[in-house]
């Protein structure tokens, strides 16, 4: 992905009506991307906006690890 296609999809993502879909698109994005951190941000950011995740929204626990943060997030899963 080239940096102007993740600046796209983060104006895009301000702008939409997100929801469980689109967290884990961006979430995604910044796992394939390298981005672990934003991937965090995203998902405190969307348990703060009360939107439920799916069985589908990951957390990759080895992504989390590069920024040292595996203690906090150590499942990929239960988010509740």
């Amino acid at each position: 992905t080239k940096c102007g296609d993740t600046e796209m999809a983060e104006a895009w993502f301000s702008q939409s009506n997100r929801n469980v879909i689109s967290y884990g698109s961006m979430m995604k994005m910044y796992n394939l991307t390298d981005q672990p951190q934003k991937t965090l941000v995203l998902f405190e950011q969307m348990k703060r906006e009360k939107i439920e995740a799916s069985h589908v929204t990951f957390i990759f626990p080895g992504e989390t690890s590069k920024i040292g943060t595996r203690r906090s997030y150590p499942h990929s899963a239960d988010f509740r």
